[in-house]
């Protein structure tokens, strides 16, 4: 068979208007009177970033490109999820792409996997770099059903399935020895097709998102209180302002993330030196966040992550399951999910010490006026309101967080806060 008998009218029109040209794109603008009128509330201030969280910070105006026609990209390539029209250029995706060509850690690497969180736009950006390499005249693969995948090549544009090959002779292993393969792996296609493994001359595999865009037309002032309770999860955000009633059952799957965290708390500790590695049970609850270094020669290194926990919402709902946890474990996670891996283990052991009782602790004031006698206490409290409440009257006890501001520090039953854990020059402690 050859392969002029393997082309249909749908993928002809689509290979006619995108090998060789440029797809039909577009600019537009974001103010960010747009999406707030109030700029203090783009911010939920200090006390809300536990657990590593970063403040939201919105730019006053973001200049983009999109794409139009999508959806009929989405069905001449049998994308097996529901696509929008428009099409976000994101700088992310032209970084991306720039780093797998000319990249020097992976310009030369026959597989890569691109990964993430769900919903930050992996299947948008594998029909972006489609597009890109069309229009440069490459020859390109790509794979989004476990039934078929198409080819584009300087002949043409063709649909094939695995058991082609035997009819072709050898034609489509030939064909695949000069194109990259691109790979959607999703609920029906776990893993690329014998034929990318094995023929692929570079295969890019990512996993599925939905796609994000201004052109959803979505209220903007309704989803920045969203990403605040929930983080930045864009998928979670479009699914909760389409139907606000899914709030319950996204509660309920954070705090089964928080619950199966607290059960095997290895979980945090294998997803940060591995940000390549995200664990579906709990990626509604546990985000990675860039952790850049600086190295002995004076790069950057963009190798590390550290786990975070984006929300205070979200927080509160991880501290309700971390309640159950002796003091110890409860104190380690809490320091694993707040630090960079430099500075949590001295945070354990100054949370450890002021929990686990033991001998009295001399204590001054800032100013050094004063100074009293602690003893050390038993009783920890994770951070919520519900534990500062219940705390005994005339009880020491441990608060390792109040936001930033309050980072680790010994508060008394009646409120008043004696010492901070972490003491700068004009805040010192004796014992």
């Amino acid at each position: 068979m050859t392969p002029g008998m393997k082309q249909n009218p749908q993928l002809s029109e689509f290979y006619a208007k995108a090998w060789g040209k440029k797809w039909p794109r577009y600019k537009d603008i974001i103010v960010k009177t747009d999406i707030c009128q109030d700029d203090a509330a783009l911010d939920d201030g200090t006390a809300g970033n536990r657990y590593g969280a970063i403040a939201l910070e919105v730019p006053s105006e973001l200049h983009y490109t999109y794409y139009k026609g999508i959806s009929v990209v989405a069905e001449a390539l049998s994308v097996p999820v529901a696509m929008h029209d428009s099409l976000i250029v994101r700088r992310e995706y032209e970084l991306l792409r720039d780093s797998i060509e000319w990249g020097e850690e992976i310009s030369d690497r026959r597989g890569i996997v691109v990964t993430g969180q769900p919903g930050i736009g992996k299947t948008t950006f594998l029909l972006y770099l489609l597009l890109h390499r069309l229009e440069h005249k490459a020859p390109t693969a790509i794979q989004f059903s476990d039934t078929k995948f198409f080819i584009f090549n300087e002949q043409g544009a063709f649909p094939y399935t695995a058991r082609d090959e035997l009819e072709e002779g050898g034609t489509i292993s030939a064909m695949l020895g000069n194109c990259w393969a691109l790979v959607d792996s999703n609920a029906t296609v776990p893993q690329p097709c014998e034929l990318f493994q094995a023929q692929a001359k570079r295969l890019i595999q990512v996993s599925p998102p939905n796609a994000t865009s201004k052109e959803r037309r979505l209220d903007f002032s309704s989803t920045l209180p969203l990403v605040r309770k929930w983080g930045p999860s864009t998928s979670t955000i479009i699914q909760l302002a389409e139907d606000p009633g899914q709030e319950t059952t996204y509660s309920q799957t954070a705090a089964t993330a928080a619950q199966a965290i607290c059960d095997t708390p290895k979980i945090v500790t294998t997803l940060a030196p591995i940000p390549t590695v995200v664990n579906s049970e709990i990626s509604n609850l546990l985000f990675l966040r860039p952790e850049r270094q600086l190295a002995d020669d004076g790069t950057i290194a963009r190798s590390s992550s550290i786990p975070f926990i984006p929300t205070r919402y979200l927080g509160e709902i991880f501290d309700i399951a971390r309640s159950r946890l002796p003091n110890l474990q409860a104190i380690e996670l809490f320091c694993t999910l707040s630090s960079s891996y430099t500075g949590w283990r001295h945070e354990v052991d100054m949370h450890t010490r002021m929990s686990s009782g033991g001998t009295a602790l001399v204590v001054r004031s800032h100013d050094g006026r004063e100074e009293m006698q602690m003893q050390p206490s038993t009783c920890l409290c994770l951070g919520m309101g519900m534990d500062i409440k219940t705390a005994r009257r005339q009880r020491i006890f441990l608060l390792d967080a109040i936001g930033n501001e309050f980072s680790g520090s010994l508060w008394c039953s009646w409120g008043y806060r004696l010492q901070s854990l972490y003491p700068t020059p004009n805040n010192s402690r004796k014992g």
